[in-house]
């Protein structure tokens, strides 16, 4: 990220930011510049924004300086009816966590609430959550109260065996993944897309994509353009998870060589994140 020009006018680079949009990087713009663009739909939530803090590229609903905004985005949020909880009191039953689904926000929801629904596949790790005291809304694997650790805790306190609910709470990666910005053509039998990825690994790849809703399950084939140490290769793979413009799939037909150039870069990547 090249932000020498700021600093030869005099200005603070860390007041700027640069954003993706629809493939296309923009900026750099101010905060107020961005939350007008958001404003006026010129830029979307799940739009990318470099953060220079962490030198890394984030949803723009996740960095710290737009959490407030984002929050006051949202209607009233939706209070959803759910049995009585009694396993546990105090802290772990006080409604307090928001949960982001499909750009809409429920809650507020207690702990015990959220692990049940980790256990009933109504929630899963990579979904956003958020509480008063959390800087910005963070994916529930990222958060240290629901690390197996502090989940182990819950059952214990509750008396339920926690080994044999944990393998329906976490979904546990078989393969490695690593960031990747590579060209994508995507085709569903029925329209082609361009886009760019955002991880890649043996198993399976994410990809932005704006303005389209594919189906769990739905089959794509995919195309990825040579960069970063990996050739060109196709895959066929199918939608196992959508966050707002971003989609997951999980790989179904590869060739044995591209498999191999991924499994290399990720590991090489791994060694030096």
């Amino acid at each position: 990220m090249v932000y020498a020009a700021l600093i030869r006018m005099g200005l603070d680079y860390m007041s700027f930011f640069y954003v993706t949009h629809q493939g296309a990087q923009q900026g750099p713009y101010t905060k107020d510049q961005i939350t007008d663009m958001l404003k006026y739909n010129k830029l979307n939530w799940n739009d990318y924004l470099f953060d220079e803090k962490a030198y890394d590229w984030v949803h723009i609903m996740e960095h710290a300086l737009f959490t407030h905004e984002f929050n006051l985005s949202f209607p009233d949020p939706l209070k959803q009816p759910i049995a009585p909880v009694c396993l546990v009191k105090g802290e772990l039953q006080k409604r307090q966590w928001f949960v982001l689904k499909e750009n809409t926000n429920y809650g507020p929801f207690s702990k015990i609430e959220l692990i049940q629904m980790l256990q009933g596949k109504t929630l899963f790790e990579y979904d956003f959550v958020w509480k008063e005291g959390l800087e910005n809304w963070k994916n529930i694997s990222d958060i240290e109260e629901f690390s197996t650790e502090r989940i182990r805790e819950v059952h214990t306190l509750a008396g339920v065996p926690f080994e044999q609910e944990l393998n329906k709470i976490f979904f546990r990666r078989k393969y490695v993944r690593a960031k990747l910005s590579n060209r994508i053509i995507i085709h569903d039998d029925k329209k082609v897309y361009n886009s760019l990825s955002v991880e890649i690994g043996e198993g399976g790849a994410s990809f932005n994509l704006d303005r389209v809703v594919f189906p769990l399950g739905q089959q794509l084939y995919l195309h990825f353009s040579p960069g970063e140490g990996l050739p060109q290769f196709n895959v066929i793979s199918k939608v196992v998870s959508q966050r707002g413009t971003l989609f997951g799939v999980q790989f179904i037909n590869i060739s044995g060589v591209a498999k191999s150039f991924i499994a290399k870069y990720a590991e090489e990547f791994k060694k030096v994140a």
